[in-house]
């Protein structure tokens, strides 16, 4: 789509992650961080309802079974993920920022919050680059996130992936 239409209908579908990584604010010697790994797993799904959800995991962990404290807790330190309504605000009459509002969140403190987020797409709408306005406390370090998303193909007709587990 153009960048003239709408935000909204831009965003909507799922987006396969490609990479996250924290910078530090501009001037710091902080090193870029990547808070799950270099090759993190996830996707990102905007509705048409006005709905979000996002799961981010670094791979690699091992298998385990449903027996282990250690194992679900090395597993929860691998993952986020939230969901709830979303919404645009505007700011001298353009689309400006994406807000999303965490009504269920793997991280308490989150829930009940809203997540701002900048925008911008590459490749003719296909990639999707959503950072924080500023600077947020991240590990005790003042980093800005930058996540970067690829569209992932319409699979409306039902198609089963290449590999079922």
């Amino acid at each position: 789509m153009p960048d003239s239409e709408p935000l909204r209908p831009r965003l909507v579908g799922t987006w396969r992650l490609e990479s996250f990584v924290a910078i530090g604010a501009p001037g710091s010697s902080l090193e870029p961080w990547y808070p799950y790994g270099k090759s993190p797993s996830g996707f990102l799904v905007y509705t048409n309802d006005g709905y979000m959800s996002t799961n981010i995991v670094e791979p690699g962990q091992a298998d385990f079974d449903w027996v282990s404290e250690s194992h679900w807790a090395e597993s929860a330190k691998r993952y986020t993920g939230y969901s709830g309504p979303f919404y645009i605000t505007e700011k001298d009459g353009k689309e400006d920022i994406i807000k999303h509002f965490s009504e269920v969140s793997s991280l308490p403190a989150w829930i009940g919050t809203t997540q701002e987020r900048t925008w911008e797409f590459e490749e003719g709408g296909r990639i999707l680059i959503l950072s924080s306005p500023g600077p947020m406390d991240m590990r005790g370090e003042k980093r800005t996130p930058i996540v970067r998303w690829r569209k992932v193909e319409d699979n409306s007709k039902n198609r089963a992936p290449p590999q079922e587990h």
